[in-house]
């Protein structure tokens, strides 16, 4: 409490609703406030040893790893930009709680550092139905192709509220290099959590073409997913 940045990040989570959007607010305290080590430290503290509560699991982890895309062998062929424009985790019902899948202004950047490594340089900001509701937040995850077409992003320490903090995403639909299905799976010391959407290189869905949209009907029936009852993501307000 004596470190002012500290107690800033506790006093804005005190503030947090006890509702479906406590996690979505709680992110925005850790991730838009300055780094800070003694945060980071008691918060990794309480959740290894249990003072934190569990929060119920946050969807259906709805993929198997061998459902993923046995074509994709590198993420090189994944490289690039990708904007989040129809998702699956829209907060719509008790199940589907997190809303993850409908925070606005989500742009992925899969890219190769110098040493080799790839990362997934992210920014999004908090809300609901393309309305920000806090500044920027960037996150990099660094990323591992675990199998075909299976793609886990690994949140370092300071990159994520609580480590370890892993996703994996099965490309399960590329039909056009500009457009892809991701069904993911996700999970942090205290909550399971996932939610699939489409991807594009385009920040919202006007060019897709009828025939795309067909096969997102196609593959995402298989799942059990209504393709046309995904929340609508429109990012050419986002700046970044």
């Amino acid at each position: 409490m004596a470190d002012s940045e500290c107690y800033a990040i506790l006093d804005c989570l005190q503030g947090c609703p006890e509702t479906s959007n406590e996690a979505q607010c709680s992110l925005a305290c850790i991730m838009t406030a300055p780094p800070n080590d003694k945060f980071d430290a008691v918060m990794q503290c309480m959740a290894e040893n249990g003072c934190i509560a569990q929060y119920p699991q946050d969807g259906q982890c709805l993929a198997s790893d061998d459902e993923a895309l046995q074509s994709i062998t590198d993420i090189a062929q994944l490289q690039g930009d990708w904007w989040v424009v129809k998702g699956l985790n829209c907060g719509q019902n008790e199940e589907w709680y997190g809303g993850q899948d409908w925070l606005p202004c989500q742009h992925g950047r899969f890219e190769q550092l110098d040493d080799g490594q790839w990362i997934n340089n992210t920014t999004f900001c908090n809300g609901i139905d393309n309305v920000c509701t806090s500044d920027l937040i960037i996150t990099i995850p660094e990323l591992v192709l675990i199998g075909p077409g299976v793609v886990r992003h690994n949140y370092p320490k300071g990159e994520a509220p609580l480590i370890p903090q892993i996703e994996d995403w099965k490309f399960v639909s590329v039909p056009d290099p500009d457009w892809a299905f991701v069904l993911w799976c996700g999970s942090n010391p205290v909550v399971d959590y996932n939610g699939g959407y489409v991807i594009s290189r385009h920040r919202n869905l006007d060019p897709i073409t009828p025939e795309i949209e067909a096969e997102f009907r196609k593959v995402t029936e298989r799942f059990g997913v209504n393709y046309d009852e995904l929340c609508v993501s429109d990012n050419n307000h986002c700046i970044e």
